[in-house]
């Protein structure tokens, strides 16, 4: 039961690094196409 709770401890610690260290690349891209698709609709 506390190996299983460790487990889950890093896993969720290992999500927050990822988090931290992707969203930077992650968010940028995603919010450009967001801009694409938004001035997309509108040129429409």
């Amino acid at each position: 039961m506390i190996i299983f709770v460790n487990i889950r401890v890093n896993h969720v610690q290992i999500l927050i690094l990822l988090l931290t260290d992707l969203p930077v690349l992650f968010w940028c891209t995603f919010l450009f196409y967001q801009l694409l698709i938004l001035k997309g609709i509108y040129a429409y």
